[in-house]
């Protein structure tokens, strides 16, 4: 993730960045929110798993944070987001699997939400014709979510 900061290059960088604003007079406007600590000349400290970047055309720098080795599992984990799911997250990889609707789509189901689905499609099923009845995948069955 990347966004922008407070901190500036130089005085002069600060006034160009804000004179589109439409300040009456950019200087003092710059001076003033210097003056009360709203921006700041000079580099910005980073934390650890940041970096700052300078962008020569603003003037402005820029602080990175670089993606967390936990989030490389992001879509292994994602049924803690998903709507098919309870929300009883995150899962560890293994814990979600891919339950095929039949249709255009899939379900993305941690294993106790799969057992609810099939409890859904069993009662569905007494009700509808042989040849609309949904299908009941084992857990066994389901692609785990995220392997390739």
């Amino acid at each position: 993730m990347k966004w922008g900061t407070s901190h500036f290059e130089s005085k002069d960088a600060a006034i160009s960045y804000y004179r589109p604003y439409g300040y009456s007079n950019t200087a003092q406007a710059v001076e003033r929110k210097l003056a009360d600590g709203e921006i700041h000349i000079g580099k910005p400290e980073a934390k650890p798993g940041q970096t700052v970047t300078l962008n020569r055309e603003e003037g402005r720098y820029f602080i990175e944070e670089a993606e967390r080795q936990e989030q490389s599992n992001r879509k292994v984990n994602h049924a803690h987001d998903n709507p098919d799911c309870c929300g009883n997250g995150p899962h560890i990889p293994g814990e979600v699997r891919v339950m095929p609707t039949g249709g255009d789509g899939n379900l993305i189901l941690c294993s106790n939400c799969w057992d609810r689905e099939l409890d859904y499609r069993r009662d569905r099923n007494r009700d509808l014709a042989d040849f609309a009845k949904f299908d009941l995948p084992s857990w066994w069955e389901g692609k785990v979510y995220g392997a390739e």
